[in-house]
């Protein structure tokens, strides 16, 4: 009895098994699990800037710069700005937006092009070179290359009147930025970051190789600037949070690599330049009285006390 149960067993599972194997193959797919959904990508942000400077710093520096058209390399300053980003062409958000987004065309001394991304909803997309973004002015130029780059470039914002964007910060060359408050004109200029100094040490001049501008509201009185510093002996990732107004805050977060033993570092370095002005005599073979960015330091210390020193030049 015991046997033939079994037997009877076997041949109920045998039969059951055979009974599944006939089934339809739509009726198993129909059972069959969901495939897995793809993982959205996490949003691109500062974290992704800093393994791109540790990557670069493990790599030997590169300082290639492309050759310019000829007509780009010998331009002269005024040339240069002659060339000018049309207005027109908005690139950060919608016409009526609170900040927007003008570029610097290559050529004079600026020769070496940065890559300029703007983030929308944690998406990075590159700005191509396109021609006709500018208006060339007076400057007569052949036809340039459709990777050309930029130079670099600026924000403007109604800072001191509605409906009127000025200009509120910019970056250009190398590691250098400036900004403005309200009712404010250049004077100084920051650097990401100073790699030795003369008179003693050869200054190095680290540059920004890319940025990444996010998309703000268009309303939003504030906007973040991420960038990729490179150079000789470091890298780093700097993220700016530019907030303008009366008084134009920016705080800046950095993390540098360092690509090989450097002598000295400027940290938060300003720099600025001074020829002459109402504390020295005028200089005979000018007919200006004062020529500089800078006339003095105006320092607010910890103890509340205000202090000026009016720059001379020895």
């Amino acid at each position: 009895m015991h046997d033939l149960s079994r037997r009877a067993l076997l041949v109920g599972v045998v039969a059951a098994s055979g009974a599944r194997l006939a089934v339809p193959a739509a009726a198993q797919q129909t059972d069959a699990p969901p495939p897995a959904a793809t993982p959205t990508p996490a949003p691109f942000g500062y974290q992704d800037i800093v393994k791109r400077a540790r990557d670069l710093a493990a790599t030997p520096f590169d300082n290639a710069i492309p050759p310019l058209p000829d007509g780009l390399a010998t331009l002269d300053f005024d040339g240069w700005r002659d060339i000018r980003f049309k207005s027109d062409k908005p690139l950060l958000g919608q016409d009526g937006a609170n900040f927007r987004l003008e570029l610097f065309h290559l050529g004079h001394l600026y020769k070496r092009p940065v890559v300029i991304n703007v983030l929308r909803d944690g998406i990075p997309a590159p700005i191509p070179y396109a021609a006709n973004l500018f208006d060339y002015g007076r400057a007569k130029l052949g036809p340039l290359p459709i990777n050309l780059g930029f130079a670099g470039f600026r924000l403007r914002f109604p800072l001191n009147a509605p409906h009127i964007w000025d200009e509120v910060i910019a970056f250009l060359g190398a590691s250098y930025f400036r900004f403005l408050g309200r009712g404010q004109r250049y004077g100084l200029s920051a650097r990401g970051l100073v790699i030795g100094a003369p008179p003693r040490l050869n200054e190095e001049f680290p540059f920004f190789r890319e940025f990444w501008i996010e998309t703000p509201d268009a309303t939003a009185e504030h906007i973040v600037i991420y960038a990729l510093l490179d150079g000789e002996s470091a890298t780093g990732a700097f993220r700016f949070d530019l907030n303008p107004g009366q008084e134009t805050f920016i705080d800046v977060n950095a993390t540098l690599f360092a690509r090989k033993p450097t002598p000295a570092l400027g940290l938060a370095p300003l720099s600025s330049m001074y020829f002459v002005g109402k504390a020295d005599r005028r200089y005979a073979d000018d007919f200006r009285g004062e020529l500089h960015d800078s006339d003095g330091l105006l320092m607010h210390t910890g103890a509340g006390e205000w202090i000026w020193r009016p720059l001379s030049n020895p």
